[in-house]
């Protein structure tokens, strides 16, 4: 049994919005971080959002000032019965840096149920209660922060669930002001990687199994790097002795106070792993022409015919088109190449769409995978050809494609509960958005090739 509790689209999204200028007009603009493409809404240009292979790097802004700051300070000492800041306070605001990584986690749980024969009730038969062994597979999003600064108490050490409600900006080289006060970064991505594969493993040890074990496996977990500004106050007392009090810079919560002195590392030698996200106008790059607003993963300009696909791994794919389209729907299918794995040989074919849908999503890129290599004449796919939107991406589909690969291996597998397969990387070389012509049938759409693969209208009709 596999159930999903959030959309695929909120479980693999990184929970936080996205503040920046646009490049044309160079007004303001907020986009959610499941963003496909946006519009300005000062000039109405079209935009959409480069991410950098490494993990993207944001900073909170703080509008705080330190006037501001000691007067929550002196109410939180008053409140504590401690002595009021003296005139030598001194306040300086520092950015701390914490990794933030998303995913989602595939709950394996195994559970036994008491179930009486309902044959033997419908003809007034007594029937003993029997035990059952089940196994249920949940797809749950995860998404985890840690303090990867240097530790203080007073420091928090992760975000919580307030980073929902964040609006980050990213950090770009020439930003001096937050720069210059940021903190060193204390430990790398792999740790941080392994510190939130070890936490969700974790979540499967809060019940346990009443035979077999449960297990929890985090797939296709991102990282971004959030610096978070705190200030700093150094008090003095009396006696010459100095203790700091670590202030929220953007709510203005105080922390705490530390009878010490200041324990944050120096920042006078930046460490900044990850990228820089550059916005740039939603335009061809071949010929300049403007793309459409159409929130969609791959786009084909209408001017001069260039395929442009808004993914990192997907820089060698193209935009491929098979059968005829002529009064077809044409539903997009990602086909991913990999080294290896995969169920069979690769390539694997996952919907483009309906991802938020995990069981259904899950049958289609099994039967997907399995016909639509049957399918002949592959070509590039040319302007003018009216589709649906591809509101999966390609990284989203990776994802996809591993917990399909698990689960595969999973149902050969059910009548174990001791050893439990262990997922697989499944990680794309090439990625490539194929079309296949359908029509409907009912309440299904059946391709218009072979009639073999087949697609609940509930997947595409809230993309249409």
């Amino acid at each position: 049994m596999t159930t999903i509790t959030r959309s695929a689209k909120a479980a693999l999204s990184a929970g936080y919005r996205i503040a920046g200028s646009c490049p044309g007009c160079g007004a303001d603009i907020e986009l959610d971080d499941d963003y496909l493409v946006t519009s300005c809404t000062h000039c109405g240009s079209a935009l959409r959002i480069l991410m950098p292979e490494g993990a993207p790097v944001y900073y909170v802004p703080s509008n705080v000032t330190h006037t501001e700051a000691r007067f929550r300070l002196d109410r939180y000492l008053r409140e504590h019965d401690q002595p009021l800041t003296s005139s030598g306070v001194r306040f300086s605001t520092r950015w701390i840096p914490y990794w933030k990584i998303d995913g989602f986690t595939l709950k394996v749980r195994n559970r036994l149920t008491i179930e009486i024969d309902s044959e033997l009730t419908i003809h007034n038969q007594e029937s003993d209660p029997i035990e059952v062994r089940r196994r249920e597979l949940t797809l749950q999003p995860f998404s985890i922060s840690l303090l990867c600064g240097e530790e203080s108490t007073g420091v928090p050490a992760s975000l919580g669930i307030r980073i929902g409600q964040l609006s980050l900006r990213p950090l770009e080289s020439d930003n001096d002001s937050v720069l210059s006060r940021c903190q060193n970064v204390h430990f790398t991505e792999s740790e941080a990687l392994s510190r939130a594969h070890s936490a969700a493993r974790s979540i499967s040890h809060i019940t346990d199994a009443p035979f077999g074990h449960n297990e929890t496996f985090l797939f296709h977990p991102r990282l971004s790097l959030i610096y978070f500004p705190l200030i700093v106050a150094t008090l003095g007392d009396n006696d010459g002795r100095e203790s700091v009090a670590y202030i929220d810079g953007v709510t203005l919560h105080v922390h705490g106070v530390d009878e010490r002195e200041e324990q944050l590392d120096s920042i006078s030698s930046i460490q900044r792993p990850g990228g820089e996200i550059r916005i740039e106008a939603h335009r061809c790059r071949n010929c300049g022409e403007d793309f459409p607003h159409t929130k969609t993963y791959a786009h084909i300009c209408q001017n001069c015919g260039w395929h442009y696909i808004s993914a990192a791994i997907s820089t060698k794919g193209r935009i491929l088109v098979v059968g005829s389209p002529d009064g077809k729907a044409m539903i997009p299918f990602w086909k991913l190449s990999a080294e290896s794995g995969g169920i069979g040989k690769p390539p694997m074919y996952i919907p483009a769409f309906g991802g938020q849908r995990f069981e259904q999503v899950y049958r289609v890129s099994r039967r997907a995978t399995h016909v639509i290599p049957k399918f002949s004449g592959e070509s590039d796919a040319t302007s003018g050809l009216k589709t649906y939107p591809a509101t999966v991406g390609p990284d989203t589909a990776a994802a996809i494609a591993e917990a399909v690969i698990y689960r595969a291996k999973h149902e050969n597998t059910m009548g174990e509960y001791e050893n439990l397969p262990v997922p697989e990387d499944f990680t794309p070389v090439r990625a490539d958005l194929v079309y296949i012509p359908f029509i409907i049938s009912d309440y299904f759409y059946v391709d218009a090739i072979t009639g073999d693969l087949s697609i609940e209208r509930v997947l595409l009709d809230s993309v249409s």
